[in-house]
């Protein structure tokens, strides 16, 4: 059977390698450390299952931690912190979210809410449930519920 992660693991892995790539001190770290620099690079691509958004996310990550001065355990770390899923990844950021924000994320959340329609959510997430996020509960309390 074909998969899609099949027909973009490469395209994923080559991103990942060129974005990282790209930047003075990962240049830095993978001569430093030259094993476990590809190692990052295959666990991203491993971890992505075929979805390029979700590798995109983590790249900008890892680019905020080379930013930062991360070793390549950091890196590492930071790729083993991403949820695989991005609906587990969206409601990690949501989860992080400050209390004084919640009034922002509420008037997004109503936007998307309109203006998305069922054949993008199926584009985003085909033959899954769909999660809605409903910005409407009191005290601005986000959450998810399934849809059947």
């Amino acid at each position: 059977m074909l998969r899609v992660q099949d027909l973009t693991k490469g395209d994923n892995k080559r991103y990942a390698k060129a974005e990282l790539k790209s930047h003075r001190r990962w240049r830095k770290l993978r001569e430093k450390e030259p094993n476990e620099a590809p190692k990052l690079i295959h666990d991203i691509s491993a971890k992505s299952s075929g979805v390029f958004l979700w590798v995109y996310l983590v790249i900008r990550s890892l680019k905020d931690g080379l930013r930062n001065g991360d070793s390549i355990s950091d890196l590492q770390r930071r790729v083993d912190s991403f949820p695989s899923d991005l609906e587990d990844y969206f409601m990690h950021i949501l989860g992080r979210l400050e209390p004084f924000y919640f009034q922002q994320a509420k008037k997004f959340f109503r936007v998307y809410r309109k203006r998305s329609s069922s054949s993008a959510n199926n584009l985003l997430f085909p033959g899954r449930e769909r999660s809605r996020i409903r910005p409407e509960e009191p005290n601005g309390a986000l959450y998810r519920r399934r849809d059947c």
